[in-house]
């Protein structure tokens, strides 16, 4: 691949849109990257958190690397189109790589709890999100639609959280009530 100094940037044609570059580094556009995590941990937006829990959890990670390996030799079939979404909507890129913790990147992953999919599913909430479910197809398990929808519900509980990507994610994986409650009792 050529020096980050050797890109050529080519002007857009007036009246044409143009690409979002605000996860760029050296003037790369996103599609310009040796490989896809360059250009995830180039479009890191969530603040870096400090917790024993967090801690435990990503040395869980950096120990096990054959693990991280077998789920990321899933991952190749999907992430560029998960990243290429969130690119799309200008969410953070950190959440590519939710489907790590919820399904290890195995779109037939069910839980004990019914959660289906990629992006684990509950039934409802994929109703509620349009994921078709019927005898013959699941939508929680259609890479291409889980992810639409996976994308439709982090920024819904964005919104609905006051615009804080880090409490969506919460709701995302604990759910979004038990999210309220607990920023009710805080306020209280």
């Amino acid at each position: 691949p050529a020096a980050a100094t050797d890109v050529v940037v080519t002007p857009v044609p007036e009246g044409e849109a143009t690409p979002d570059t605000t996860h760029t580094l050296a003037g790369m556009t996103p599609e310009q990257y040796p490989d896809v995590f360059d250009r995830i941990r180039a479009g890191f937006k969530l603040e870096d958190i400090e917790s024993r829990q967090i801690d435990v959890q990503a040395n869980w990670y950096a120990n096990n690397p054959e693990y991280l390996e077998r789920v990321f030799g899933r991952a190749g079939l999907y992430l560029h189109h998960i990243v290429q979404e969130i690119e799309r909507r200008g969410m953070p890129l950190e959440l590519a790589l939710l489907p790590v913790v919820e399904s290890a990147f195995e779109p037939y992953a069910r839980s004990w709890a019914t959660a289906n999919g990629l992006w684990q599913f509950m039934p409802g909430t994929g109703e509620r999100f349009n994921l078709k479910q019927d005898w013959w197809y699941d939508g929680r398990r259609d890479v291409l639609e889980s992810t639409r929808a996976a994308m439709d519900y982090l920024q819904y509980m964005h919104d609905e959280f006051f615009n804080d990507w880090l409490l969506a994610v919460a709701a995302y994986n604990c759910g979004e009530f038990r999210v309220q409650r607990e920023v009710n009792k805080n306020r209280a």
